[in-house]
Parts: structure tokens; sequence; C-alpha cells
């Protein structure tokens, strides 16, 4: 009864405990604003457990100002270019099924490129597949001397990101 109402980002990664916390301290999920993307859990070592924001989301119904609970899918994508966008949505779309995983990648899930970026002769995305050897740890050395050898490639590069205090520029990587 101290709570109007209870706000948690990253709703993916909360636990068991944390989401009944949340509800109750929410009036029953009446007073409840969560904010979250199950492509993003990353908190299973933390008992995260995805299903309890997975189920909310897909009992709600679109928000159209009038019931509640409802939900607001935030599609729009401000960090990546759209190739980046395309790229993820071509593969997630043919990955993720519910069959395999815990969720269908649909349109609710899918990347809307929103962000303007400035044309460039860069790649915009890259696959990179290396053959690996077979003890564990040769492996990782093996790794992460390719990640070291692009990383320094690509640090090497002629500019090639916007610069955000002057937009209309260009800038190289950096560490």
């Amino acid at each position: 009864k101290s709570y109007y109402e209870v706000l948690v980002d990253e709703y993916q990664d909360t636990n068991n405990l944390q989401d009944s916390l949340f509800y109750a301290l929410s009036d029953g999920g009446k007073h409840l604003f969560m904010v979250g993307d199950v492509k993003q859990s990353i908190y299973g070592f933390r008992h995260a457990n995805p299903e309890n924001f997975l189920a909310r989301k897909e009992s709600y119904p679109p928000y159209n100002g009038d019931v509640s609970p409802s939900k607001i899918i935030l599609g729009a994508n401000f960090r990546s270019r759209e190739q980046v966008c395309d790229y993820i949505n071509f593969f997630f779309g043919r990955m993720m099924q519910k069959a395999t995983g815990t969720l269908d990648y649909n349109d609710e899930e899918k990347l809307i490129p929103s962000a303007v970026y400035p044309q460039n002769d860069c790649e915009a995305v890259e696959t990179h597949f290396v053959e690996l050897c077979d003890s564990e740890d040769a492996r990782s050395i093996q790794e992460g001397i390719y990640i070291a050898q692009y990383i320094k490639s690509v640090m090497d590069k002629e500019p090639f990101l916007r610069d955000k205090s002057n937009p209309s520029t260009l800038r190289k990587a950096r560490y």
C-alpha cells in the first residue's frame, strides 16, 4: 500500500523471488510497469527466469489506452545500422523458435532500424568462421589471437564512425 507503482527495467533477468516481490509490492501486478527483452537474458547463473516476463508479455493485449495491463512493443533500434538489424532479423528469424528455445522471433521481436548513419565503404556486417584445433586450452588461445588481430585491423582503418560531438564528421575507432 506504500507504493503507487513499481517500475522494473531488465525484467527478463529477475528471478522467481524477485518476481514474487514485485507482484506483491504492486498490488498483485496492478501497478507493475516492466521493461525487458527475453533475447537479452544473460543471468541464468543467478537463477533469472525469463519465463516470468515472457508469460506476462504473451498474456497482455497491445496497449490501446483503455486496457490494463497491456504491452507496448519498443522495437525501434537506434544503436545499429539498418544492415545490422536486417542481418540479426534474418538469422534470428530462422534460429529462434519456441520449439527450440523460449520464443518465436516474430514481428514483435524484430529490430526496426531507426537511426540514420552516414554512408561509408565499410562492411556493416561480417561473419567470421574460424577453424579451431581440438584442445580446449589451445582453442582459447587461438580465439584470443584471432580476436586481437581483428580488433587491431579495425583500429587501423580509415575514419568510419560518426563522431557524437560533430555528427557530420567521421572518426576512427577508439579503444
